[in-house]
């Protein structure tokens, strides 16, 4: 394709004005449906190997549209991958739709959480802090609490069975 196959295109939903290169052809992907194919492209230098690729079914849709459906379905799938790698939620099967209600609601109450604390830690940190880090940090803190809670019952000479029965073990 040529450059001028390209319709240069602000990225939707992103803190700063990310301008890609981005062609759209409607067509029949074998075996599925019509469709629109969307390629995106940072640079029309770098190799095609470089590209990004979606497809949509929404054959009206324009340019921006098409981008506000592809971040829109990339924030849902980052948000089903983070639930399943950060928060350990990929083992389990849900077998009716209350259990399912119930499994998202505490799903994004964690997310929730993280993502609050998150956005402190960035303004502590003074740079970009992913939910995965924070994480990282909130089992950090609460590990040094355990630690230090269980240091401060030694020092205060109780025993080791009463230990275990405060910390329920």
């Amino acid at each position: 394709m040529k450059a001028e196959d390209y319709v240069l295109c602000t990225w939707p939903n992103q803190g700063t004005q990310r301008q890609v290169n981005v062609h759209v052809v409607t067509t029949r992907v074998k075996k599925l449906y019509c469709c629109q194919v969307v390629i995106a492209r940072e640079s029309l230098d770098a190799p095609l190997s470089q590209a990004s690729y979606w497809a949509s079914s929404d054959l009206e849709a324009d340019v921006a549209t098409l981008l506000i459906h592809i971040t829109s379905r990339r924030n849902v799938e980052v948000f089903f991958g983070d639930g399943k790698e950060l928060l350990g939620l990929d083992q389990y099967q849900l077998m009716s739709a209350t259990a399912i209600h119930r499994f998202w609601t505490l799903a994004l109450a964690a997310y929730t959480f993280l993502d609050e604390l998150r956005v402190r830690l960035q303004t502590e940190w003074q740079r970009h802090v992913t939910i995965g880090e924070e994480r990282r940090e909130v089992q950090h803190v609460h590990q040094r609490h355990l630690i230090q809670f269980i240091h401060e019952h030694a020092l205060a000479g109780v025993a080791l069975e009463d230990l275990y029965t405060l910390l329920a073990v």
